[in-house]
């Protein structure tokens, strides 16, 4: 007999708290053309013109009495090409002008500023994405969007509550079925799914994949996150401006798992039949009443044959429903599905969420071989409501964190089509940067990064630094960023107390290992830890003489 498991989102126990904001934002201020480097100009010799001998020269019969250095722009000396340091006394656009009147000069041109690209949107509400720019402590997105916002050929699968299609900001972005005519009451493309325009409802069974606020803002929410319509002078951008939403609702307030696997067999099958379908959003998991028993051997297959069609399977890691005191679980030792299979499946990532301050939100799972990678998730993250609406959802949790790495995937997936989904996960998470409060907890110990992904930028090792301290009977375990194997020292209170030892699984791309420990034997750690005593903990590398800050420690 089919077993029916229930599922619900991801943090379904504070949906009521979601209230629409109206909000009135100043539009951000569009950036000012780069100005000029003050008192400064480029000139070029012609080839046949000898540059001069030496600054002196330049000064004396090029610009005299207003010319106070210049200086060639490369080393050997012999590009006829540079830089001229003026005294202020004319302008620089005067000086291109007496400069240019020189028979031996190719051109003469302002020394412009130039800055770091950070395409920024018109979207009213940008100022409040934080986890789009942030100053750093966001996902990289201004910095992606120089290299590619999106494309409407890439399509994404949201599973889910259903989606506002009509929403203004969403719209343009809707998928749809090009081989379905709209509302003709025929299955035009011989799928089983009659009228299936732009999705299906597979709880209810038919083409009407939003039904009201209510029951569908969770999926409307997670869309707009992952592809709002960015640059559109309304609302908010998605961290793809383009790309194409395809709404498979299976959730009202819970949904099933035969349900979730119809949902992803469809997206399959749309990608089978030549719709690029590239990744799948799965922010949801088990019921409280399901925690003990999560796992389905045909919701895996089904993900499975989804990697077998080349679809990515993101998923939110989970807000700490089953464990008993409401903070975040260990997969790793307690496995909640579709999740843990992270650890297992090529095709699977799975997102933990982090606050605005950089920190692993309280009730987010972890894992270090289940849960992937993290990204903002917080209740300050803003996104879409239905009925054109737009606000934060407090608490917030793994399932805003989830969509952000799924829209890094849509723009991984115009860049780099050829990647295969295993392919993705790795860059996503060998990509990731380094998070102190995430150091052994997930497995890139770090943040999603779009721009990194983008450009396959694997982050240096970070600067050393202690992000948790524990012990057991005979053991001293450190979690942290920095270490280099065989090269770090664990101290207390300033004293070295053993050889540091590894574990090669917890080895970031970057060389560096967030996890060493050193074994004490019972005496030792009685004796080196007293219980209730506090101890300073420090980190020291013996080839660079680095030593980490200070880290407090109470047995």
């Amino acid at each position: 007999m089919r077993r029916l498991i229930p599922l619900l989102l991801a943090f379904v126990f504070c949906a009521l708290l979601l209230i629409p904001q109206a909000k009135s934002f100043a539009r951000k201020p569009a950036p000012t053309a780069a100005s000029s480097k003050a008192n400064q100009l480029l000139v070029k010799f012609k080839r046949q013109a000898r540059p001069p001998r030496g600054s002196a020269q330049i000064t004396r019969e090029l610009l005299p009495d207003v010319a106070l250095d210049a200086a060639s722009l490369d080393a050997e000396g012999d590009s006829g090409a540079y830089v001229v340091q003026l005294d202020g006394s004319i302008s620089v656009a005067e000086a291109i002008t007496r400069a240019q009147s020189d028979s031996r000069i190719e051109y003469a041109e302002p020394n412009r500023l130039i800055e770091p690209h950070d395409t920024v949107p018109n979207d009213l509400l940008f100022n409040q994405q934080w986890s789009l720019f942030n100053q750093g402590v966001d996902i990289g997105a201004t910095r992606a969007w120089d290299l590619t916002t999106g494309s409407d050929d890439v399509v994404i699968a949201i599973t889910d509550t259903g989606v506002d299609i009509n929403h203004s900001d969403l719209a343009a972005n809707i998928w749809t079925n090009p081989a379905e005519i709209s509302n003709n009451g025929i299955d035009d493309d011989n799928n089983g799914f009659i009228d299936d325009v732009n999705g299906w409802n597979f709880q209810g069974n038919n083409k009407q994949v939003f039904s009201d606020a209510a029951t569908d803002r969770h999926g409307t929410f997670v869309s707009g996150i992952i592809g709002a319509v960015g640059n559109n002078g309304i609302g908010v951008s998605g961290v793809a401006w383009r790309v194409k939403l395809m709404p498979l609702k299976f959730i009202d307030r819970t949904g099933d798992t035969a349900d979730a696997i119809r949902a992803i067999n469809y997206a399959i099958a749309q990608k089978r039949k030549g719709v690029n379908v590239r990744a799948i959003n799965a922010s949801w998991g088990p019921g409280r009443s399901e925690c003990a028993d999560s796992f389905s051997r045909s919701l895996r297959d089904a993900i499975s044959a989804a990697n077998d069609a080349g679809i990515l399977f993101v998923c939110s890691a989970g807000n700490g429903v089953c464990g008993e005191n409401g903070f975040g679980d260990n997969l790793d030792d307690a496995p909640e599905y579709p999740a843990a299979w992270a650890g297992e499946l090529p095709n699977v990532i799975s997102v933990g969420a982090v606050a605005r301050t950089d920190d692993l939100l309280f009730f987010s799972n972890y894992g270090h071989t289940s849960v992937s990678l993290a990204a903002p998730g917080d209740g300050q993250v803003t996104s879409i409501f239905p009925g054109d609406g737009y606000t934060t959802w407090s608490p917030g949790g793994t399932s805003f964190a989830a969509p952000h790495v799924t829209g890094i995937a849509a723009l991984l997936a115009v860049r780099e089509p050829a990647l295969t989904p295993t392919q993705v996960k790795q860059r996503l998470i060998s990509t990731a940067e380094p998070i102190l409060s995430l150091a052994s907890k997930v497995v890139s110990s770090g943040r999603a990064n779009a721009y990194n992904a983008l450009i396959n930028r694997v982050p240096p090792a970070s600067t050393l630094g202690i992000g948790a301290v524990r012990t057991n009977k005979k053991f001293v375990y450190i979690d942290g960023l920095g270490f280099m194997q065989g090269a770090m020292t664990v101290e207390v209170n300033g004293v070295a107390i053993g050889k540091s030892r590894y574990d090669e699984s917890y080895l970031l791309p970057n060389g560096s290992t967030t996890h060493i420990f050193v074994k004490l034997g019972k005496a030792g750690v009685r004796e080196t830890f007293p219980q209730f005593q506090q101890v300073s903990v420090t980190v020291f590398n013996q080839q660079t003489g680095e030593r980490s800050p200070v880290y407090r420690f109470t047995r």
